[in-house]
């Protein structure tokens, strides 16, 4: 099941994202989520994120077009290390605008009654599926 917690501010949403992101309900949820909201910075945490199926992987390449298309933002953000092995694996990690964390202490990126900083995280920190041993 997955559940999607919402804070805004000005013109960012903070979806964050709990649960699995799997075929059915939860990739529509998700879709229907980030497609109906209006702002044009859209940050998905996945911090609480524990899985994704390929149709989960699908929604985010298919979000990611879509926001592109209508010249919105749409940032990923404290992937986990399995779901980062995935988007590794695909090559969206190439694609999609990934971010290592959103920290609420530190001065930076604003968002609902806190502040946060977004760091890039670099591409060289991803294990690539050529380097991982099966």
């Amino acid at each position: 099941m997955l559940q999607i917690r919402i804070e805004r501010e000005a013109d960012t949403a903070l979806l964050i994202c709990m649960g699995r992101l799997i075929a059915g309900e939860e990739c529509r949820l998700l879709w229907r989520t980030v497609v109906f909201e209006d702002a044009s910075q859209i940050i998905l945490d996945f911090k609480a994120l524990g899985g994704m199926d390929a149709a989960g992987l699908g929604t985010l390449a298919a979000l990611h077009n879509k926001l592109v298309e209508r010249n919105r933002s749409l940032i990923f953000a404290n992937v986990e290390p399995r779901i980062s092995w995935l988007l590794a694996l695909t090559r969206l990690d190439t694609v999609l605008n990934l971010r290592e964390n959103i920290n609420r202490e530190t001065r930076g990126h604003s968002c609902p009654g806190n502040s946060m900083s977004m760091s890039v995280l670099p591409l060289t920190s991803f294990p690539s599926a050529r380097q991982r041993e099966f």
